[in-house]
């Protein structure tokens, strides 16, 4: 997925059908500063690394079919921007990290913070 930090003023990224190379995606912090939206549908990803600083101004979170990652990188609960999580078929181990996330920005004083899950 390198190809993404060449794409320096993208804001929605929706990534479907194989479009990942292998089973692990590793953000890098020039590939992703200006994501508000990301959308990741029927991708083949199991481990997904990536830090808060990676997508500081990430407003929502879309996942659908990814039955085979593990969870969403925990970091996600560190950025202050990020306000809805939709989980669509995806396994409870993502759900239960979607969840973890959710509790973690209430904590930090986030109450509209949404998390959407369909299984």
């Amino acid at each position: 997925m390198s190809l993404i930090g060449k794409l320096s003023n993208l804001e929605i990224l929706k990534l479907e059908y194989g479009d990942s190379e292998g089973d692990t995606w590793t953000t890098k912090d020039d590939e992703s500063k200006k994501f508000k939206f990301l959308k990741l549908l029927h991708l083949d990803l199991k481990h997904w690394n990536s830090s808060s600083n990676h997508f500081p101004i990430l407003e929502r979170l879309v996942l659908y079919f990814c039955e085979k990652l593990e969870e969403i990188p925990s970091e996600f609960g560190n950025i202050p921007t990020l306000q809805k999580i939709n989980v669509h078929y995806c396994g409870k181990y993502v759900e239960n990290s979607a969840l973890e996330i959710r509790e973690e920005q209430q904590d930090t004083g986030i109450e509209e913070f949404e998390v959407t899950i369909h299984s």
